[in-house]
């Protein structure tokens, strides 16, 4: 029993330590009671160092804008005080160094054998190329939409020089003629004819 029970425990670490996702628990006092490989490497924490040590105040302690993050707020504290599995979308945690990295991350609620809910296991990723990503594609949509708007008004600038253009040819060529016309003593009636049609124009 022993040796099955080493066993299972070996496979249950080598199964953890394959997930490219970091993965910790957490007891019913927030302490850490185990971390993976992808945890250790994501936030430069030691399995030994963060073991026993309250994760909120390691991991979690402080929002994007800088203010505090209050540990009864935290959804890994609310997910075993409730018994209810959480996801959030876009949160903030710490390595070690001091930097942040946005992270998405799942909250589940732990139970013994008895049915008890004894923590939460916390599964996250960090999400800072997905966030690249997604500005890059905003950007993106940002650039075309500008483009867009220059072709429109390049095309509305071209219909109107061309509206513009036509009657103005028109008036110019008009008006040379009126110039001609009396240059060879034609009759006003025709003088008048042509600015007529200045006028029209």
């Amino acid at each position: 029993l022993e040796e099955s029970k080493h066993l299972l425990e070996q496979h249950h670490v080598q199964i953890l330590d394959s997930v490219a996702d970091g993965i910790y628990g957490v007891d019913l006092q927030g302490n850490s009671t185990f971390v993976n490989k992808a945890m250790e490497e994501i936030t430069g924490w030691t399995a030994e160092e963060i073991i026993g040590l309250n994760q909120h105040e390691i991991l979690h302690h402080t929002r994007e804008d800088g203010s505090p993050n209050p540990a009864l707020e935290c959804p890994v504290y609310k997910t075993f005080h409730e018994n209810k599995a959480r996801f959030v979308e876009d949160d903030l945690f710490w390595r070690k160094d001091g930097t942040s990295f946005p992270v998405e991350y799942s909250s589940n609620p732990v139970q013994d054998e008895h049915g008890k809910t004894v923590g939460s296991v916390v599964v996250f990723r960090d999400i800072s190329n997905k966030r690249k990503s997604e500005e890059a594609a905003r950007q993106y949509r940002s650039e075309l939409a500008h483009v867009a708007r220059l072709s429109t008004m390049g095309e509305m600038a071209s219909g109107l020089a061309h509206e513009l253009n036509q009657p103005l040819t028109a008036i110019a060529t008009n008006a040379d003629a009126s110039v001609r016309l009396l240059e060879q003593g034609s009759s006003i009636s025709r003088v008048v004819e042509t600015l007529e049609k200045i006028g029209i124009q």
